[in-house]
């Protein structure tokens, strides 16, 4: 069984993909974890996805075959727009969100980059398609790096600069790809695998700079990638000096505050050196931001799947960047601010918010747990969870099953009476009744805030159960050589299942919710001195926290300030109680 609570009590996380043709978001996080990391042996990606355009929904691939001459269209993730077409391949994999049937998982952030690289007339690819074709006719991370590449340059690259996770149950690699832009269709690129033992992270800013050139076990890249630079104009140093970051996306002020940061505050807590958080924390303040932290560091000690989930819920709790610590946090200390990112005063002067992991505009996050111990009929299990990374829970789907359930995929987020909009509220929807949760939580985040948190622990601890019962019996079966097609069945009925379950269980959550902290009360029922009694509910005015009582009275002066002389009689005492609506 996973540990329950987070091995390092701070979270962070991950972000954007696995609707299938919405509008797309590239404000996303990833989390790389090596087997050698870990504490069973897997290799876990995670994911998260920044953008209040999104719904997060499950996106699933069947696998199939095609005839000769069949067509696969595309579409741009971001804005729907139709690419074109490429030839289909004669069999493509099962794909269950960013993962597949053989453990191969890819997820994406992207960094923008340079941006006279930004488009590219007549390609056909953008970074949406890249994934999920390669998910549909690669089998592992080495295979999917040279499938995403012949298809780059046989077709273009339709999109800008983009980071991708690119694992299997063995290892796991960072591919960093740049467009070349109109000039010439394609793209540049470097990969970097991740050393067992070693962790690594990306969330919207290139990480890539200095790469082996001689030893393609651990570093690949396009043949022209220097070349291409210097024919640019961007590079006239030596091919081992050539830094891919530093060269398509040099780092700036939001590059270290709002996307670095987010790495940073993944490495600190697992870092074997315990001043890492210090070290760079000029770097990712966006003071210094030559001193820049590595590509991936050692793990001080195992992560657990149930840790990265954890990582993923970050606000920096308890860093220089808590945001809990200050007027703007309002009257609950809340960890979230009202975007945008970017805001001016009235005076005109330019401020900003930070950027945590936890933010309120979250459509899904994910983690993927690629296992090399299980046979691939089991292998991969997809964490997926909806909505913001703090007050989600990540459901078990396991990357072989053959239907998605309705309150998880593209259609559950539609209105039931009317497909046409997703403007209308579904209580059977798992990203509607997700959102309805957290939204109450950031209106009274100090009194709600555990009590959701506490919530998940306890749900996503009956998974972990549930999930080695299962394992265990999917061993047992596939052992006594029950049919392929008979243990996916299974697979599908389990996913879906709780899937189906958590929709319902969270819906009455929220409503518990709602009653418990309604009108800036904290209602309880009462209990009844004997059985004739019917006595209402309890409904305690805790009123604000005393900090936020110190601001109103520092803020306001006498205004509201009690009269000395006033002396709570007896029976003003009943008067008061009176006025506020609690009876005699």
């Amino acid at each position: 069984m996973q540990p329950l609570y987070p091995t390092w009590q701070v979270a962070a996380a991950v972000c954007c993909l696995v609707v299938l043709f919405v509008p797309g978001g590239d404000a996303c996080t990833n989390y790389i974890v090596s087997p050698g990391a870990s504490v069973d042996g897997s290799a876990q990606i995670s994911y998260a996805a920044d953008s209040g355009n999104l719904y997060g929904s499950l996106g699933y691939y069947p696998a199939a075959d095609h005839t000769t001459g069949a067509k696969r269209a595309l579409y741009d993730w971001d804005s729907g727009n139709y690419l074109g077409e490429i030839p289909e391949a004669p069999h493509t994999y099962n794909v269950v969100g960013n993962s597949n049937e053989f453990q191969l998982t890819i997820t994406e952030t992207t960094f923008g980059g340079l941006s006279q690289f930004s488009s590219q007339k007549g390609a056909l690819l953008d970074y949406g398609s890249l994934i999920w074709v390669t998910l549909q006719r690669a089998k592992n991370a080495s295979e999917a790096i040279t499938v995403m590449d012949e298809l780059m340059q046989r077709y273009g690259y339709a999109s800008n600069g983009e980071s991708f996770s690119v694992g299997d149950p063995n290892e796991v690699w960072i591919m960093e790809i740049m467009s070349k832009g109109n000039g010439e269709l394609g793209s540049v690129w470097v990969a970097q695998k991740i050393p067992d033992g070693y962790v690594c992270g990306h969330a919207n800013q290139a990480r890539i700079r200095t790469f082996k050139q001689n030893d393609p076990e651990t570093s690949r890249f396009a043949p022209d990638v220097i070349d291409f630079a210097r024919r640019q104009g961007l590079y006239n140093g030596t091919d081992a000096d050539f830094s891919f970051s530093d060269t398509f996306d040099p780092v700036s002020f939001l590059g270290g505050r709002m996307a670095e940061i987010r790495v940073w505050n993944f490495f600190r807590q697992v870092s074997e050196d315990p001043n890492f958080g210090n070290k760079y924390l000029d770097y990712v303040k966006g003071v210094d931001l030559t001193n820049r932290f590595p590509l991936y560091i050692k793990s001080k000690r195992k992560i657990a799947v149930n840790d990265t989930f954890w990582f993923m819920r970050s606000h920096f709790e308890d860093t220089y960047f808590d945001m809990r610590k200050d007027v703007g946090s309002g009257q609950w200390t809340s960890a979230y601010r009202a975007r945008p990112l970017f805001w001016k005063n009235s005076k005109g002067v330019s401020y900003h918010n930070e950027r945590p992991i936890g933010v309120q505009q979250t459509a899904w996050n994910l983690v993927a747990q690629m296992r090399s111990w299980m046979p691939d009929t089991i292998g991969t299990i997809v964490w997926f969870a909806v909505d913001g990374t703090s007050h989600s829970v990540h459901v078990p789907f396991y990357s072989t099953i053959s239907s998605i359930s309705d309150s998880w995929k593209d259609e559950g987020i539609q209105h039931v009476d009317d497909t046409k909009q997703s403007s209308k509220v579904n209580f059977k929807s798992a990203w509607w009744v997700t959102n309805m949760v957290a939204n109450l939580v950031y209106n009274r985040y100090d009194d709600m805030n555990p009590v959701v948190q506490n919530k998940i622990i306890q749900v996503e601890a009956g998974y972990f159960e549930d999930v080695k019962a299962m394992d265990a019996h999917m061993l047992h079966l596939l052992r006594q050589g029950t049919p392929k097609s008979d243990i996916v069945a299974q697979l599908t009925s389990f996913s879906n299942t709780r899937g189906d379950q958590i929709v319902d269980d969270w819906l009455d959550f929220w409503k518990s919710l709602f009653f418990t902290f309604r009108d800036y009360d904290v209602v309880t029922m009462s209990v009844p001195k004997t059985k004739m009694d019917h006595p209402w509910p309890h409904a305690a005015e805790n009123g604000y926290p005393m900090a936020w009582n110190d601001v109103v009275a520092d803020n306001t002066g006498d205004h509201y300030k009690v009269p000395t002389s006033f002396t709570y009689s007896k029976e003003d005492q009943q008067k008061l109680k009176i006025l506020s609506g609690k009876g005699v």
